[in-house]
Formats: C-alpha cells, structure tokens, sequence
C-alpha cells in the first residue's frame, strides 16, 4: 500500500486544462533544449514546442505590472482618485 492512500483528504493536485497544457509544453520545451544544447538537431516536433512555449512565457515576461486596484470605501483623506 502507497502512502499516498494512508492520508485522510484527496492531496491530490487538480490542475486546469490550460495550465496542464502549459505545463505539458513546458516540459516537452525543456527537454527539447536540453537536446539541443548536446549539440542535436531537433526535428520539427520540438522545434515548434520550443517556440510555442517562447511565445506563451513572452507576454508575462514583458507585461507591465498591474495597476493597483484603488479601494471602493473612502479612506480617511476622501473617496478615491480625489
């Protein structure tokens, strides 16, 4: 018996279908670098798998950050923006 059956709640991590993708590209993305850089072609499978996953990471990369959300409930110096 596994210990993963002893426990008393579902430990299981339960990842959306995106982010399952993303991450299933990530790792067919790694492994083709990791051919790559031991000085083997990669055929056209990996090469696509490597630039799909350059274009998904390039946009977070190169986002701004996120514009502070101002807070709906006036705070001691007036309502927002004022």
């Amino acid at each position: 018996m596994s210990s993963w059956g002893a426990l008393p709640y579902d430990s299981r991590m339960r990842l959306t279908l995106m982010v399952l993708d993303r991450l299933t590209f990530f790792v067919a993305a790694e492994l083709a670098r990791r051919r790559r850089a031991r000085g083997v072609r990669l055929n056209h499978r990996e090469a696509m798998v490597v630039i799909a996953d350059a274009m998904s990471a390039g946009p977070r990369a190169t986002a701004p950050p996120a514009r502070p959300i101002r807070p709906a409930v006036p705070g001691p110096d007036g309502p927002p923006g004022s």
